[in-house]
C-alpha cells in the first residue's frame, strides 16, 4: 500500500446539509470521470431522461445491453460523443419458457422454439435454447457454429440430475434461465464468439455498438463471481451446490469455480484481440476480493467494484479493513497492464437519496474514495440510489463536487500513522492536487475536498 506520508489524521465533522442550491450544478471536471451503468440516465431532481445531447459532457464511459446500445449510441455519436462503449452480456444462463420441463431429456415445443432470450444475453436469438437442447438430443453442431458441439456438460446440474433454474425471471413473459457451466469448452467458445457478434457484427446480425471505432468499444461481462454461495441461497432449482463443483463430502469447490469463470473470460479475450487487438473486455467482479485471481491471466481491460465506499442497499459505508482493501486492490490492479494498455477500474457507489444527510455525507465521501485512486480516463465514478434496497442505476445526480477542478495528482494516496502511544484513532488517508489536498477519514465516512462546493442533493 503507498505510504508517502507521516501526519495524524483528525476526525472530520459530518456535514451539514446546506439550503437549496441557487444555481444549477456545473457539468463534471476533468477530475470526474463518470459512467452510465446499464440503464438510460434520469435526472433524480426532475425525472426528466438526461437528453442526449447532454451526455458527451457528463460521461466519460457507458455500459448498455445490445438493445440500449443500438437505440442510443448513434444519437449520442451524433451528439459528439467519443466515450468508451461497452456491450453488456451476462454468461450465466440461457432463457426458456417458463414451462419448459428441466429435466434433461425433454426436447422443445413449437412454442418453445418460438421463445426469445433475453437481448443481454449470448443466447439472444429466438430458438437459441431450442436449437442448443435440439443439438444436445441429436449430436448435432449448431448453425452458426458447425465447429460447435453442444452437450449436457453445458448447463450446472443438482443432485437428482435437474438442470439448475434460476426463480429470478419466472413468468410466462420473461421464462425461467438455466444455469451454464463455465468450465463447459463449447459454452465458453459460444460465449466468446456471441461476444465478438456484438462488436464485429456477423449475417443478419448487426454488431451493437455499429460502425463505432474497436479501440472504443468493448464487451462488459457481469457476474464473474469467485464462489458458488448464490446457490445455495434459495435463487435457484435445484437448491444447493451444483455437482460439477461439489466434492466427495458434498462441499463447495469454490476456487474451481472462480477458475471456470477465469478460464471463460480468458478464451473471450482471446477470441475478441484475434479479431481486433483494440477490443476491451471488462467484467463485474463483485467486490474488492475479485479481482486477484485475474491480474495474473492477463484476462481484463477494466473491472467494476459495484459496492465501491458503500455497502449494497444504502447501508452506509463498509469497515475500514474494506475500504482499505478495495483502495489497495484498485490502486495495485491499475498499476498493472494488459499487454501494451493499463487497466481501468469502474467504481459505483449505491447510497439513498431520498435521506438528505445521508446522500450529501455519502456522496461526498465515496466521490473522495474515488479521488484517492483516479487515474484519468482510466478510473470512472458511478453513485447511484439504493433507496428500497434495489439498484436504481438510472438515477442520476450531477453532485456539484464533480465540478471541482484539482489538476493532477502529485503522488498516490498516504496513509496518516496512528499516535506513538497506540491509543485509538481515525484511519485518515490523503492525496495531493496541484490544487490542494484530498483528506479522507475512513473511520468516519467523511471527506474534505479542496474548495468544497455545496453538497450534493436532490432539490
Amino acid at each position: 500500500m503507498p505510504i508517502a506520508s507521516l501526519r495524524l489524521g483528525l476526525a472530520l465533522l459530518p456535514l451539514a446539509v446546506p439550503a437549496a442550491l441557487s444555481l444549477e450544478p456545473k457539468d463534471p471536471g476533468s477530475n470526474a470521470r463518470l459512467v452510465i451503468v446499464y440503464q438510460y440516465p434520469v435526472d433524480a431532481r426532475n425525472a426528466q431522461p438526461v437528453a442526449d445531447e447532454r451526455v458527451p459532457a457528463l460521461f466519460e464511459k457507458l455500459v448498455y445491453a445490445r438493445n440500449q446500445m443500438r437505440a442510443k449510441l448513434p444519437s449520442y455519436r451524433s451528439q459528439g460523443w467519443r466515450g468508451q462503449s461497452l456491450v453488456y452480456l451476462n454468461f450465466s444462463g440461457i432463457a426458456a419458457r417458463s414451462n419448459l420441463h428441466s429435466q434433461p431429456g425433454v426436447p422443445c415445443t413449437t412454442a418453445d422454439w418460438q421463445f426469445q432470450g433475453y437481448q443481454n444475453r449470448p443466447a439472444m436469438d429466438r430458438g437459441d435454447f431450442c436449437e442448443i437442447i435440439s443439438a444436445i438430443h441429436t449430436g448435432q453442431a449448431l448453425a452458426d457454429y458447425p465447429d460447435i458441439y453442444p452437450d449436457e456438460s453445458w448447463f450446472l446440474h443438482g443432485t437428482d440430475g435437474r438442470r439448475i433454474v434460476s426463480l429470478s425471471g419466472a413468468n410466462s413473459a420473461a421464462g425461467y434461465e438455466y444455469r451454464t457451466n463455465p468450465a463447459a469448452p463449447g459454452w465458453r467458445e459460444y460465449v466468446a464468439r456471441r461476444a465478438l457478434r456484438e462488436l464485429s457484427g456477423a449475417p443478419n446480425h448487426q454488431a451493437a455498438v455499429g460502425n463505432y471505432p474497436p479501440a472504443q468499444t468493448g464487451i462488459f461481462l457481469d457476474n464473474i463471481e469467485r464462489t458458488l454461495h448464490k446457490f445455495n441461497r434459495g435463487l435457484f432449482v435445484p437448491n444447493g451446490w451444483p455437482v460439477e463443483y461439489r466434492d466427495a463430502a458434498g462441499q463447495p469447490r469454490h476456487a474451481d469455480y472462480a477458475a471456470a469463470i477465469a478460464g471463460l473470460a480468458a478464451r473471450t479475450r482471446a477470441v475478441l484481440t484475434a479479431r481486433d487487438p483494440n477490443y476491451h473486455l471488462w467484467g463485474n467482479l463483485g467486490d474488492e476480493q475479485n479481482w486477484a485471481p485475474y491480474q495474473a491471466g492477463q484476462s481484463l481491460n477494466g473491472a467494476m467494484i459495484e459496492s465501491f465506499a458503500l455497502r449494497w442497499g444504502g447501508e452506509g459505508p463498509w469497515s475500514v479493513p474494506v475500504l482499505l482493501q478495495q483502495l489497495e486492490t484498485v490502486a495495485h490492479w491499475q498499476a498493472d497492464k494488459v499487454g501494451s494498455l493499463p487497466r481501468q477500474a469502474m467504481l459505483a457507489a449505491p447510497t439513498r437519496f431520498g435521506d438528505p444527510a445521508k446522500l450529501a455525507r455519502e456522496a461526498r465521501f465515496a466521490y473522495g474514495m474515488y479521488l484517492l485512486v483516479a487515474q484519468g480516463t482510466d478510473t470512472v465514478f458511478n453513485l447511484h440510489d439504493s433507496e428500497g434496497g434495489g439498484q436504481r442505476y438510472e438515477r442520476f445526480l450531477n453532485c456539484p463536487d464533480y465540478a471541482l477542478e484539482l489538476g493532477a495528482p502529485t503522488g498516490p494516496y498516504s496513509i496518516d500513522p496512528g499516535p506513538a502511544n497506540g491509543l485509538p484513532h481515525d484511519t485518515v488517508l490523503r492525496r495531493g492536487f496541484s490544487a490542494g489536498e484530498v483528506v479522507v477519514n475512513l473511520s468516519q465516512g467523511t471527506a474534505s475536498l479542496p474548495g468544497m462546493q455545496e453538497a450534493c442533493r436532490l432539490d
